[in-house]
C-alpha cells in the first residue's frame, strides 16, 4: 500500500462537497485486477460502439471486484473494493507487474496492449507481493511513434 497514491478526499454526491476518504487501519496490500476490454469493440474507435466497450467492462469489473472483496471478508480479513476511486490505479497496476507505463499514459501489456481496465482491493489479507516486470513494451514504445503520428492534437 503506497500512501502517495491514495486520495485524501472524495466528493459527497449528496451536495458535491469534499468529504474525507479514510480507509480502515491496518490495510497493507492492494490486489490489482486487470480486465480485458473486447478487442472487436475497441477496434472501432472512435465510435459509440467503442465507447460502449468501456462502459461494458466497467460494469463487468464492478461485479468481479465486489465479489472478490466479499470472499476475502468472508475469510475474516478487511477488503475494500475500488475502481477509479480511493487511489490512483496506474501506479498500482505497474507496481503489481500487470503491465508497463506507456507513452499514451496508459498501462500496456504484450497480450492486450492498452485494452485493460483495472480495479483494486485494499486488504490486510497476508499476500506475497509482486513487482514490476519489464517485458520490453516500454522500450518499444520509446522508439515507436505510431500513436504520436496518428494523434490529431
Amino acid at each position: 500500500l503506497d500512501e502517495r497514491w491514495l486520495y485524501s478526499a472524495r466528493v459527497d454526491t449528496r451536495d458535491f462537497s469534499e468529504a474525507p476518504h479514510p480507509l480502515p487501519q491496518g490495510l497493507h496490500s492492494v490486489i490489482v485486477l486487470g480486465h480485458e476490454m473486447e478487442a472487436d469493440l475497441v477496434a472501432t474507435y472512435p465510435s459509440a460502439l467503442a465507447g460502449a466497450a468501456t462502459g461494458r467492462e466497467y460494469s463487468h469489473e464492478t461485479s468481479v471486484v465486489m465479489q472478490l472483496a466479499a470472499y476475502i471478508r468472508n475469510l475474516g480479513y478487511e477488503a475494500v473494493p475500488s475502481m477509479n476511486d480511493t487511489g490512483l490505479v496506474i501506479p498500482y497496476a505497474v507496481k503489481a507487474g500487470l503491465g508497463e507505463y506507456a507513452r499514451n499514459q496508459m498501462v500496456i501489456t504484450p497480450e492486450f496492449g492498452p485494452r485493460l481496465r483495472f480495479s483494486k482491493i485494499f486488504t490486510n489479507l497476508p499476500l506475497t507481493h509482486d513487482a514490476p516486470k519489464p517485458r520490453g513494451v516500454r522500450a518499444f514504445c520509446d522508439i515507436c511513434t505510431k500513436c504520436a503520428d496518428a494523434c490529431p492534437v
